[in-house]
C-alpha cells in the first residue's frame, strides 16, 4: 500500500510537456526532432518528464473549421493533463498556436522550435513567456556555395511542393539567389499536378 501512495505521489508530480509539429507524424524531420527533444527532456525518477506529441497535419488539412476541430480537441484531451509547457515545431505550428492560445493554453510558456527569425518578427514583440532559438536559413550562401563546387554550372533548379507554404520558400528563394548572368533559374512544382518547370532568364 505505501509503495503504491509513493508511486502515485511520483506520478502527482510529472511535468507535461505537449510537443506540436505542423505537419505528418511520419516525416521524418519530425521524426528525428521528436526522438531528439524526448531525449533532451528525459526527466529523473524523482520529477519524471511525460512528452506527448501531436500533429496538425498540414497542408493535408486546413481552414478555419478544422482548426476550430483541432484547438477544441486539443484543448479537451488535455484538461486532465494540462501541459507546463507547449513546444511547437515549425513556422506553421507556431502560427497556430499564437492565433488559438487563449482558447488552448492561456499563461502556459511556449517554446518555439524550426521557426525562422524573419517569421517571428511578425509576432513582434513576443509575450515574455515565449522563447526559443531561431532558424536561420542562408539560402544565397547556400546556393553561392554550390556554384563555387561547381564553376560549369548554368543553370539552378527551385524543386517544391504545390501548398501555398510551398510557393512562399519558392518566392523567397528567388529573391535570394545570388545575381549573376550565367547561371539560368529554373522552378519545378511537385504533387498531385506537378505543373511544368519554369524558367527565368537570368
Amino acid at each position: 500500500m505505501c509503495l503504491l501512495l509513493a508511486q502515485s505521489a511520483v506520478a502527482e508530480e510529472a511535468r507535461n510537456v505537449l510537443v506540436l509539429h505542423s505537419n505528418s507524424r511520419l516525416a521524418p524531420g519530425n521524426i528525428a526532432a521528436d526522438r531528439g527533444l524526448r531525449e533532451a527532456m528525459a526527466g529523473s525518477e524523482a520529477r519524471p518528464i511525460q512528452v506527448f506529441s501531436e500533429f496538425l497535419d498540414q497542408p493535408a488539412f486546413g481552414g478555419d473549421a478544422y482548426e476550430r476541430t483541432m484547438t477544441t480537441y486539443l484543448r479537451e484531451k488535455y484538461a486532465v493533463r494540462p501541459p507546463s509547457a507547449v513546444v511547437v515545431v515549425s513556422d506553421n505550428a507556431m502560427d497556430f498556436v499564437m492565433r488559438n492560445r487563449a482558447a488552448l493554453f492561456e499563461g502556459v510558456p511556449l517554446v518555439h522550435l524550426g521557426v525562422s527569425r524573419a517569421h517571428l518578427q511578425s509576432f513582434a514583440p513576443l509575450p515574455a513567456d515565449v522563447t526559443g532559438v531561431p532558424i536561420e536559413y542562408d539560402f544565397s550562401g547556400t546556393i553561392a556555395q554550390a556554384l563555387r563546387w561547381h564553376p560549369g554550372a548554368r543553370r539552378v533548379v527551385i524543386v517544391t511542393g504545390a501548398a501555398e507554404r510551398d510557393r512562399v520558400w519558392e518566392a523567397r528563394l528567388r529573391r535570394e539567389v545570388p545575381r549573376t548572368s550565367r547561371v539560368r533559374l529554373s522552378s519545378a512544382t511537385t504533387g498531385p499536378n506537378p505543373s511544368p518547370t519554369r524558367t527565368s532568364g537570368r
